[in-house]
């Protein structure tokens, strides 16, 4: 049997430290999130120790003692053999809509149902990234907004910082920013930006980060994606963000309706 290959669509995954306000810890909603995922056969990706290499399978069932969960093992015996030697598996999926991330320790083989599986312990934590307050809107190419962070640097000097808005709502915005250029921590405020909305002008904004992680673009650089809400965001600066969601959306539809 040739060696498994590396998975080149691999998605970016979740750093727990990330996003503290999603992180599940509490046993009994780690069992009732556990067997939604059984009960609604959610397909779940596995990535052996967090490396390229993975496997799509189900979680199908949690034991009675409740301290294993059951995954459908894979059909390539090299990643089997693989996963029973990692450290961890960890596993992303998406739950009505909603990503759901998990890791678990190191699983062995198991027989479920007449089929092979793979029992692994209980996992510890979850990432529940919940659906937002409000409706995000993806910043068309068409229609760009663009985001200026003014950044204090240990000198006491001031540096602006271009950041690419890649979607935005009534309550925050997406941003990318190459790495390096901030610093970035969950909780951090910016109380100076500036945001360029078409036919609206610029909006003075105060941001606060609440998760991020890095990824890399389709031109292979490397940029952190970061998700930021705003701070004591002015009703006048409101009205205009959603009027300009409102606007897209109108343009989108009718382009729909009418190609």
């Amino acid at each position: 049997m040739t060696e498994p290959i590396p998975d080149p669509a691999r998605i970016e995954l979740l750093n727990p430290d990330s996003f503290p306000s999603y992180q599940i810890r509490n046993r009994r909603e780690l069992l009732h999130l556990m067997n939604s995922m059984v009960a609604k056969r959610a397909l779940v990706t596995a990535y052996i120790d967090g490396g390229p290499f993975s496997f799509v399978t189900a979680l199908l069932a949690v034991t009675v003692d409740g301290d294993s969960i059951i995954l459908d093992a894979s059909p390539d015996e090299k990643l089997n053999d693989r996963a029973t030697q990692a450290e961890e598996l960890l596993c992303t999926t998406r739950l009505d809509g909603v990503r759901v991330q998990f890791s678990t320790g190191t699983p062995d083989r198991f027989p479920h149902d007449g089929y092979s599986a793979l029992r692994c312990p209980f996992p510890e934590l979850a990432i529940r990234l919940q659906r937002r307050e409000y409706y995000r809107l993806p910043v068309p190419m068409s229609n760009p907004v663009s985001c200026t962070i003014l950044i204090t640097d240990e000198d006491g000097s001031k540096r602006p910082v271009e950041a690419r808005v890649v979607d935005i709502s009534a309550g925050g915005i997406g941003i990318t920013v190459p790495t390096g250029t901030m610093d970035m921590k969950v909780g951090m405020d910016f109380p100076e930006c500036h945001l360029a909305i078409p036919e609206s002008g610029m909006l003075q904004v105060g941001l606060r980060i609440r998760n991020y992680f890095v990824t890399t673009n389709r031109s292979g650089i490397e940029v952190a994606r970061v998700g930021c809400e705003f701070v004591k965001l002015p009703n006048k600066a409101m009205t205009q963000i959603q009027r300009y969601i409102f606007r897209v959306e109108r343009e989108r539809k009718s382009l729909e309706t009418n190609p």
